[in-house]
């Protein structure tokens, strides 16, 4: 473990003199999590980016802590569901609607229902495929906006149009996406919203 940041240590040494119990560890030490959250009463997650996606080690101890207490909340259980699109989809859906007297003067929304995950669904998506560590290029705020929040999650209206309903034949999931991105990846970037 590399030796910590002066600037840590001294918040750690305040933390300590308010009372606070800072306890330091790994984050795949399952059992060392849910024993630490059988003692408390609040955790607060720090995990700075690009760590945030890693905080699910951290809620699936909760939730192993929390079969034998009533009174922990978790904030954010990674069970939000968001939309995933992919550029060059969506640039080739844009292409078919275009072209499409059906979409005319309507709303055509991008949202393939097998896209609609949680954050929880598509680690678990990433993991199955891979040894990687799960991509860390999206930035915190966006993370806990999605993933706590939901921000990104709602329904269509009634006469709204949806791009796989409109297309069927073209459909890609995530699922089939990740595949992609492990043969070949995108170049790092920060995602755009």
């Amino acid at each position: 473990m590399p030796a910590p940041l002066p600037h840590k240590i001294i918040l750690h040494d305040e933390f300590r003199s308010l009372g606070v119990t800072v306890i330091e560890g790994e984050l795949d030490d399952h059992e060392k999590i849910v024993a630490t959250l059988r003692r408390v009463d609040i955790v607060i997650s720090s995990l700075p980016f690009p760590q945030v996606p890693d905080q699910i080690h951290i809620i699936e101890a909760i939730k192993v802590a929390d079969e034998e207490r009533e009174d922990m909340i978790i904030y954010g259980s990674g069970e939000a569901k968001v939309l995933y699109n992919y550029e060059e989809v969506i640039a080739e859906y844009t292409i078919k609607v275009e072209n499409d007297l059906r979409t005319c003067n309507r709303i055509v929304h991008y949202r393939t229902p097998e896209n609609v995950l949680s954050q929880i669904e598509i680690v678990f998506l990433w993991e199955t495929k891979t040894d990687l560590p799960f991509p860390d290029n999206v930035p915190a705020s966006i993370l806990h906006s999605i993933f706590v929040k939901g921000d990104l999650n709602y329904d269509l209206g009634e006469d709204d149009l949806e791009t796989s309903s409109l297309y069927p034949d073209y459909k890609y999931t995530m699922d089939q996406l990740l595949d992609i991105f492990l043969v070949d990846p995108p170049k790092p970037a920060l995602a755009a919203f």
